[in-house]
């Protein structure tokens, strides 16, 4: 407590140099500390229920046979086989599993709370919450009596969120009724705060029994189907069962099951045969559910987490720099201390007792820096919750212990140890240093010259990827286009319904003012949805095994010219492609290269499907430019085009486009005029323009981009400062020297010449240090980059040029004052 008190009093004497020192710690703790609490809550953080260690989600990698719809990247599985494994795996004596349960995700109109809207909602079988552990926050949850037979039970439980957002948190909540897909549906309950559902990012509203899916969705019948894959399967494995015994149960069994199927197919190919009963079952980790979002962010994060802590390097290193000079301005006192009797341990211990006060202290600050940046950055990854949790304020004040040993341990050893008789006897003053301590000084600054022009290459290389993504060809336009989305199934539209409201629609807005065209399509661009049909091309010979799978979509007339894209050859779709005309189809440039070595495709004909029954029978008619469906990034496809009338008459969703010269916010209003004039009840979903899809699907770039520049301009500041402070120091230490040197006749040039030339040996270390450093970083962040390799020379030399610059700069005032010194009073000293 004295060597606290006796701290802060030395403090409150120098308040400029406490506070650029807590102010440099709370940058570099703060920033790591914003980062490690995204990071914690996307990659390390379980899911809120109950011993999440003993979840596992079901995955079978392989062939599969009939159709897939999943909104992950994990397996997915048919109801019966759903059945045949609860009643295998978790029933009976020695089975491995204390429960098996199941969900799927999909949207929903809901009406009777505010506009009607699109909500984001979750069928689960009735174990759904008993197997999670889960207790009710009002009300209760839903229950295997909830889920006995199709469409028994019309009961939902809506989400935390959804309950404080539309209900305002009412307790009488329970026992109101939604309209979920035009049906009265009863509320019986909150899920518990926290929850958000098996999925991270997805955040359902609304979790309804599985067997309710055939009230809702119009024509669904797969609760039956084995060739229809589209639910999650997870499991909760007994107390102390591990998951490779519990593969090795499953095994026979699975391998059973899928030989049972295989005798259901009618025709398997010799590929389905040979390949789908030696499938496995694996049963991987979930204690945080599917972590969607993991695979997203977690490369870019691990490497904006080695950024952040290069910086708290450099703060350190700059720091430890402030900390040297300050204790050879205190080798005098620390020589009194020792000559009275004070030994080394407690003079390091009291000036470890200073650097840990500036840290913590730094820590405080850090704290409410690092709640501003991660607020900041969950605007760019909006699926995590803002604030930090109780493991970044651990990460963030152990940050702050470990940084007073970087800054304050070597400082505090040197300072220790002064030469008593030099020191006691050194009256005039002057401002002495050891040789080790002057190579200590310049080792930092140097070390923080070459962290900075790391962190700038990083900078430099991520703002050029950026703007390779930005003049990428679309192969089509982004301006003046709006986009949106109806789905009218929802509300109990028929598909014959559905497509004449999708043609009044569609006549409606083009009769809009400053409206050029308007279009239909099912998978827009951009927009995270593909189709992908097998067919048989005419002439084409498949090698053995070998699948002509290709991208498809279905358009109405004027679709490519509303898009602006280009024609290459024959004709788009016109209003005489009508159902009763002959089958035609439009087909891209990489669908000519991959299928017919370049030939002109306008008058081949190809048919849907595979094998010898196959009918040849549609026409292509036109070929039009390459575009990026997926994203920027990803290469185009091959893709066919249909006329909708041909091809999408059972669709009951599509997506219109609509080009126009007007404002796009005016044109956004009259669009929900137009559709609510022909149906009140049916939602618009994802009203926005192309050119916010395309900056949407640049989100990720954009933000590492953003924060990479961030750092590079952070590390180059603190280490211009951190060359500056050594600069001073060099100088006031050499006042003697210079004063006689200028006595002697040197002029103002050649002593600024002197101290440039001392900066510009330290530059030259940091900048051949820093290349090695740029080289590493730039192989490590390759996979991030679009367009670019990772070390880019016109990068590295702009990364150098800028840093020398900011270098002289920091260099300049210290040469100055140098130049101008009075030999007479240099010399008095």
């Amino acid at each position: 407590m004295r060597s606290l008190r006796l701290v802060l009093r030395n403090l409150r004497k120098s308040p400029g140099f406490a506070i650029y020192t807590i102010l440099s710690l709370a940058l570099g703790i703060g920033a790591n500390t914003a980062l490690f609490s995204i990071f914690d809550e996307i990659i390390l953080k379980p899911l809120p229920v109950v011993e999440p260690d003993r979840l596992v989600v079901f995955h079978s990698k392989g062939v599969n046979s009939g159709n897939i719809s999943s909104d992950n990247y994990e397996t997915s599985f048919s109801y019966p086989l759903y059945l045949d494994l609860v009643e295998r795996l978790s029933t009976g004596a020695g089975a491995p599993f204390e429960s098996i349960f199941a969900r799927a995700g999909g949207s929903v109109s809901v009406a009777g709370v505010g506009e009607p809207d699109v909500a984001w909602a979750e069928s689960v079988t009735g174990n759904f919450f008993d197997g999670l552990g889960l207790k009710a926050a009002i009300g209760r949850l839903l229950n295997q009596n909830d889920d006995l037979k199709e469409g028994a039970n019309p009961v939902v439980v809506v989400s935390y969120g959804y309950w404080k957002e539309h209900f305002g948190g009412r307790a009488d909540v329970v026992g109101q009724k939604l309209l979920i897909d035009n049906h009265p549906i009863e509320i019986i309950g909150v899920a518990p705060e926290g929850f958000d559902g098996m999925i991270t990012g997805r955040e359902p509203k609304l979790y309804y029994p599985l067997h309710l899916k055939t009230v809702l969705s119009t024509g669904f019948d797969d609760l039956t189907n084995r060739r229809s894959a589209w639910i999650d399967i997870f499991g909760r494995l007994r107390p102390g069962a591990a998951i490779s015994h519990a593969e090795a149960q499953a095994a026979p069994m699975y391998r059973s099951i899928l030989e049972d199927e295989l005798r259901q197919m009618k025709g398997p190919s010799d590929r389905m045969k040979r390949e789908f009963t030696v499938k496995k079952l694996d049963f991987i980790p979930a204690g945080q559910g599917i972590n969607v979002l993991r695979k997203r962010y977690e490369t870019q994060l691990a490497f904006l987490l080695g950024m952040v802590g290069l910086i708290l390097l450099i703060a350190c290193a700059n720091v430890a720099n402030l900390f040297t000079v300050r204790a050879i301005g205190r080798r005098k006192e620390m020589a009194v201390r020792v000559s009275m009797g004070a030994t080394r341990s407690a003079i390091v211990g009291h000036l470890l007792v200073e650097s840990l006060v500036l840290s913590v202290l730094g820590g405080v600050v850090a704290t409410v820096l690092g709640y501003w940046m991660e607020a900041g950055l969950t605007y760019f990854v909006s699926s995590v919750q803002p604030g930090l949790h109780w493991h970044a304020l651990v990460f963030n004040f152990a940050l702050a212990l470990v940084t007073a040993l970087l800054f304050g341990l070597v400082p505090a050893l040197q300072a220790s140890n002064p030469e008593l008789a030099t020191t006691l006897k050194d009256e005039g003053g002057a401002v002495s240093a050891t040789t080790a301590q002057g190579r200590l000084r310049q080792a930092l600054a140097l070390a923080q010259l070459a962290l900075a022009l790391t962190l700038l290459t990083a900078a430099g290389l991520f703002a050029r990827s950026l703007g390779n993504l930005q003049n990428v060809d679309l192969g089509f336009s982004t301006d003046h286009i709006l986009t949106f989305e109806l789905s009218p199934s929802l509300i109990g539209y028929t598909p014959e319904r559905a497509q004449a409201l999708f043609r009044d629609v569609q006549k409606h807005l083009e009769a809009l003012p400053g409206v050029q065209r308007a279009a239909t399509v099912l998978d827009l661009p951009l927009a995270g949805s593909n189709t992908v049909s097998n067919i048989s091309i005419e002439g084409y010979k498949a090698a053995p095994d070998e699948e002509l799978d290709t991208h498809m979509n279905a358009v109405s007339p004027g679709y490519f010219e509303a898009m602006g894209i280009r024609k290459i050859a024959g004709r788009t779709f016109e209003e005489r492609d009508g159902d009763k005309a002959p089958k035609v189809a439009i087909v891209t440039q990489s669908f000519s290269r991959k299928w017919l070595k370049g030939a002109s495709p306008v008058g081949m004909h190809f048919g849907m499907g595979a094998g010898q029954g196959t009918k040849i029978d549609i026409e292509i008619v036109g070929m039009v430019a390459d575009q990026k469906t997926d994203d920027l990034r990803t290469d185009p496809y091959e893709y066919i085009y249909r006329p909708l009338a041909q091809a999408a008459q059972s669709r009951t969703s599509a997506t219109f486009v609509v080009r126009s010269t007007g404002d796009e916010n005016a044109l956004g209003t009259a669009v929900r005029q137009v559709v609510r004039e022909l149906d009140a009840n049916l939602p618009v979903r994802g009203l926005k323009s192309m050119a916010a899809r395309k900056a949407q699907t640049m989100g990720d770039d954009r933000l590492i981009s953003i924060l990479t520049a961030a750092f590079g301009v952070l590390a180059t500041i603190l280490a211009a400062l951190g060359l500056y402070a050594v600069l001073a120091f060099t100088v006031a230490q050499r006042t003697k020297e210079i004063g006689i040197r200028m006595a002697l006749g040197a002029t103002e040039s050649s002593v600024t010449k002197l101290v440039l030339t001392g900066m510009l040996r330290v530059m030259i270390g940091g900048v051949i240090i820093g290349l090695i450093g740029a080289f590493a970083i730039g192989r490590w962040a390759e996979s991030l980059l679009y367009g670019l390799k990772g070390f880019d020379p016109l990068v590295i030399v702009s990364a150098v040029a800028l840093l020398t610059i900011v270098a002289f700069a920091a260099a300049t005032l210290p040469a100055r004052r140098a130049a101008r010194t009075d030999p007479v009073t240099a010399l008095r000293q």
